[in-house]
């Protein structure tokens, strides 16, 4: 929302303020850790996208990536977006069999404001995540929600920016959130495929790789086996 040059408010439409949020979600936020882009580049309503947190250190959700599915209607930034973890994931504000992020329990949903941003809330589900009544929950293994065997629209997903994150690459976790983040970007998988059962074996992923290999030193023991477990189980 800007102010006219009589003082008067003008609201933003829609697609403009969708579009600022796709520009900034491709900048890359702040040290990779939060990201997000849109599913579909061809939805001119531009109405699904994809989030990806990397777990906080020190709580349980240290060294996990999650990703989350986030739609906004028509009605959208009037009214929040509707939000899913596509991960598995044990919180207090997260419905343990569909992954929905349940407004009552979520304070940003539940008091939303036309000004707040999907970067807004996954940085707050980030900040739950350390948060006291979080931070030391049992998780669930890691790996996607139950869910009816349908293609996952993953094409036109783009969340960082190479140089802006070769600039903070001494965070490991971002590390393993670009690979994961170009691997999802870039390769488009066909559409009668469906569920991706093998990333490895994509040749883009061996050229991803060797990003990985010049900065190994950087990875924790428990960080790299996160992402080995997610090349393997990306869904």
């Amino acid at each position: 929302m800007t102010l006219g040059s009589g003082g008067s408010s003008v609201v933003v439409p829609r697609n403009f303020r969708l579009l600022e949020e796709l520009e900034r979600g491709e900048k890359g936020i702040g040290d990779g850790t939060v990201s997000y882009g849109m599913d579909d580049g061809d939805d001119i309503y531009m109405r699904s996208w994809t989030g990806t947190i990397i777990g906080p250190h020190n709580s349980v959700h240290e060294g996990r990536i999650y990703q989350l599915k986030l739609f906004c209607d028509k009605d959208y930034p009037e009214k929040p977006p509707s939000v899913r973890f596509h991960s598995r994931i044990n919180m207090t504000c997260v419905n343990h069999e569909t992954g929905v992020v349940e407004p009552k329990k979520f304070g940003l949903l539940s008091n939303w404001q036309r000004e707040y941003t999907m970067e807004d809330i996954l940085t707050q589900l980030k900040k739950e995540m350390a948060a006291p009544q979080n931070r030391k929950l049992v998780q669930p293994p890691e790996g996607g929600m139950p869910q009816k065997a349908s293609p996952i629209a993953c094409h036109g997903f783009r969340s960082f920016n190479l140089l802006s994150f070769l600039g903070n690459s001494n965070s490991s976790s971002s590390l393993v959130g670009l690979f994961l983040s170009l691997v999802i970007s870039d390769v488009k998988w066909p559409e009668d495929r469906g569920l991706v059962s093998s990333v490895p074996c994509h040749p883009l992923v061996v050229g991803y790789a060797k990003i990985v290999s010049c900065l190994a030193r950087q990875l924790n023991t428990r960080t790299l086996a996160a992402f080995l477990r997610c090349c393997s189980a990306i869904r």
